[in-house]
């Protein structure tokens, strides 16, 4: 048993380490993919789109487009908030400026149910208001919890104090990276795009995969598929919305111990996507103790630390190793020094909780020798 759980944390520690829900169901589907005549496969956050589209959680106008820029309200925050975190239980109350015919009536039940949003001083909703990129930093940690890590990162520009806790979180933990001269943009509205950007990670993808053959290792920075960021919108003290803004970079073969450099800008499209995923997953594992957090907040600061360096050197699994040796080490101390049987507790919490394909993918990649059965999950 206790080799099975060194070489679970191993390998987590390493890299774990809607018309109305937008308005009506007007995208069409062509070989598996819902098309917006207003998003292509060039458009920011196209990947997100797609992948809430394909789930069921949001559609579009009814003239077929999709409004990429347009801003998310909170009305619309309700009911995708409500698809993507699972909540189905309703308030018996509903607030004043909500009325039955509303078509989001039911959802904004269920979000105050939840308690992710609250409402303004006067006890409205404000449902056509559009959301700030800070509010929905609040109510995104309202859903998950966010872990606190200490990255050392400055935000430059005003976040409203109410706020600031959660801005941190979200930057922290990735999901809402910062702008140039570390920039948040705090303040201002948050569009439908960016949204879908932070939220698809808390996604699960629907379409099995078969089981890799162990001879064939993942590429951590290889690959053809792309990745997208974060951001977001909506919360506050009156309880908000949310969205997201972000990032992506691009993703190569593999490199050398240190990860190499050039002067010309490393493709790791497929590494950020990845590490980006995990620091989701980890953050949607529920019921965690201040001992848990405390081995997993440096794995995510070392996710960090090499998601920092993308722009710059190719990232790759030994890169890795050497770049977050000091937060591998952190993590590991933190772990042994619980009991034996919180290790198992701590161990089932992962298991359950982190999506399935990225567990594989770090049990390959770094254990291919990890005698673990994952076929249960």
């Amino acid at each position: 048993m206790k080799r099975i759980l060194s070489i679970m944390l191993a390998a987590t520690i390493i890299i774990t380490a809607v018309g109305t829900v937008f308005a009506a169901e007007n995208g069409t589907e062509t070989e598996n993919k819902i098309v917006f005549s207003d998003v292509n496969d060039s458009t920011p956050g196209a990947e997100a789109i797609q992948k809430l589209a394909k789930a069921g959680i949001i559609n579009g106008y009814g003239d077929g487009t999709f409004g990429p820029n347009n801003f998310l309200t909170r009305a619309e925050l309700t009911k995708i908030v409500n698809l993507v975190y699972g909540y189905t239980e309703s308030a018996e109350e509903n607030f004043w400026d909500v009325a039955e015919s509303d078509w989001y009536y039911n959802q904004v039940l269920i979000a105050k149910k939840a308690g992710y949003i609250v409402g303004f001083e006067d006890g409205s909703f404000g449902g056509e208001r559009p959301l700030t990129r800070e509010e929905v930093c609040v109510v995104i940690n309202r859903c998950v919890n966010l872990m606190s890590i200490d990255t050392g990162i400055t935000i430059s520009d005003e976040v409203s104090d109410w706020a600031v806790e959660a801005v941190n979180k979200m930057v922290s933990n990735f999901l809402m990276p910062l702008g140039e001269n570390n920039t948040f943009r705090a303040t201002e509205n948050i569009t439908r795009t960016e949204l879908a950007q932070v939220v698809s990670y808390f996604v699960k993808e629907e379409t099995p995969k078969p089981t890799p053959d162990p001879a064939d290792k993942p590429n951590i920075s290889g690959g053809s598929s792309g990745g997208s960021s974060s951001g977001g919108s909506s919360g506050g003290s009156s309880g908000g919305s949310s969205g997201g803004s972000s990032g992506g970079s691009s993703g190569g073969s593999s490199g050398g111990s240190s990860g190499g450099s050039s002067s010309a800008k490393p493709d790791n499209k497929e590494v950020v996507k990845n590490l980006n995923k995990v620091v989701a997953d980890v953050n949607s594992i529920t019921g965690l103790t201040r001992t848990e957090k405390a081995v997993l907040s440096p794995v995510i600061k070392g996710i960090n630390k090499a998601l920092a360096k993308a722009d710059k050197v190719k990232i790759t699994t030994e890169y890795i190793e050497v770049l977050c040796k000091d937060e591998i080490a952190e993590a590991k101390d933190a772990f042994y020094s619980m009991e034996e049987d919180q290790q198992e507790s701590f161990i089932s919490k992962i298991v359950n909780d982190v999506d399935t394909d990225t567990l594989q993918f770090l049990v390959d990649f770094f254990m291919p020798d990890a005698d673990i059965d994952l076929s249960s999950k």
